[in-house]
């Protein structure tokens, strides 16, 4: 025997369901982009550092 079984959970009307699952997908969506906008970020970073890197050691950019 289950005690959930004989609990009440309320259950919001099928509008207010949709209106919810519209805002997650709507921030979700906002989140990825947010995630793909860094991501390029850090790849950017990377090829810079690695240019800065190879520049320094091959004597293009002088460092005192």
């Amino acid at each position: 025997m289950s005690i959930i079984t004989d609990a009440l959970m309320p259950i919001p009307p099928h509008r207010e369901q949709q209106a919810i699952a519209t805002y997650l997908d709507t921030k979700t969506a906002q989140i990825d982009q947010i995630i793909t906008t860094i991501t390029t970020q850090i790849q950017t970073l990377q090829e810079l550092r690695k240019t800065l890197i190879n520049d320094v050691v091959t004597g293009k950019i002088k460092v005192f």
